[in-house]
């Protein structure tokens, strides 16, 4: 006797990438970061300029057993908006924290700690050696000169040289060589 129950299945398909809105991304890295778990997914906006580019797919580790420092690239919820955000420390407290996108102007309102849900471990594609660290103690260098305006000056300059050069060449934003 054969299961017929079997064939009525629907097929899965496999799903690429969907678009979700900051908010529902938000719910799922931290489903997945308070159980212990890494989560990728594409970073949108320049926010983070020259070190996170638009359309990267960036690692979200949790902490588990170590704290969150000054210069961590993290991902948390913003208390007011609910949105998820990717910036880095630039002050934090036994409590609280402050963070910056390293192309921003202004620094974002201070939140609790508790809205961290995990650090930003790895991008893709990959870095150099001193671009990989910048996860690491590199970050609170990066995170003083973000403070004080020099990373939003040269990741101005370096948008704009990255754009004149994609126009010299006849580059796309989707990629593609101009004929």
């Amino acid at each position: 006797m054969s299961d017929d129950s079997a064939d009525a299945r629907p097929a899965i398909k496999r799903i690429d990438s969907i678009s979700l809105s900051s908010q529902a991304l938000g719910a799922i890295v931290k489903a997945f970061t308070e159980k212990g778990n890494q989560i990728k997914f594409t970073a949108r906006g320049d926010s983070m300029f020259p070190f996170i580019k638009d359309g990267e797919t960036v690692l979200v580790s949790p902490y588990g057993q170590t704290q969150p420092d000054r210069g961590d690239i993290i991902a948390y919820i913003d208390s007011s908006t609910k949105d998820l955000i990717v910036h880095r420390i630039i002050a934090l407290t036994s409590d609280m924290f402050s963070a910056k996108g390293d192309c921003c102007l202004q620094k974002d309102p201070i939140q609790p700690q508790s809205n961290i849900l995990g650090y930003i471990s790895k991008t893709s594609p990959p870095k150099s050696a001193f671009y990989e660290n910048k996860f690491t103690k590199n970050g609170q260098l990066i995170s003083f000169l973000s403070k004080i305006g020099f990373i939003q000056f040269f990741g101005i300059i370096l948008k704009y040289l990255d754009k004149t050069y994609k126009n010299l060449i006849g580059f796309h934003e989707d990629n593609q060589l101009c004929s």
